[in-house]
């Protein structure tokens, strides 16, 4: 017996139409023809509603996801702050010549 590991498939009842081309248009069609292409069998009407209701079992709520907040680069930082005081200092030289 073959083993497939079910993340790839999460949520995948929920991404019709299927194949690169969206030829079939619902599940139960897509697990048709995949029997027939990849494993050479036809597959009785019960078997195509149970691995049907095995792929819409996978589909629940996405996990919320934060993205990382990076710091920046030291070196960045002291570039930046080198920027920002030759700035200031001259703005403070303008005003001097004023």
């Amino acid at each position: 017996m073959k083993y497939v590991e079910s993340t790839y498939l999460a949520q995948y009842s929920m991404t019709a139409p299927y194949f690169h081309n969206g030829a079939a248009k619902t599940l139960d069609e897509a697990v048709t023809v995949m029997a027939k292409m990849q494993l050479d069998k036809e597959l009785s009407k019960e078997q195509i509603a149970d691995i049907v209701a095995f792929l819409n079992s996978l589909t629940g709520e996405f996990p919320k996801q934060t993205m990382p907040v990076c710091q920046p680069h030291p070196v960045k930082r002291l570039i930046n702050y080198a920027v920002e005081t030759r700035f200031i200092a001259s703005l403070l030289l303008l005003d001097k010549k004023r």
